[in-house]
């Protein structure tokens, strides 16, 4: 069997996989920095009927299963 092409790994290839790595972990770290001062007992509590308000009602379900 050959696997040889199952995978294209070009320089190019590599060069944009780099890149986008780059981009989320950029992201990643600089939304991470915003949250040196947060303080959960100062937060405003979010209103169920708002979309945030479902989403975080489902983070909170999927992270207690």
């Amino acid at each position: 069997m050959d696997y040889q092409g199952d995978i294209p790994a070009s320089p190019k290839a590599l060069q944009e996989f780099g890149d986008k790595y780059r981009k989320i972990r950029n992201t990643l770290k600089y939304l991470l920095s915003n949250l040196y001062d947060f303080k959960p007992a100062d937060s405003v509590p979010v209103p169920a009927s708002s979309l945030d308000g479902w989403a975080a009602a489902s983070s909170i379900s999927l992270s207690a299963t």
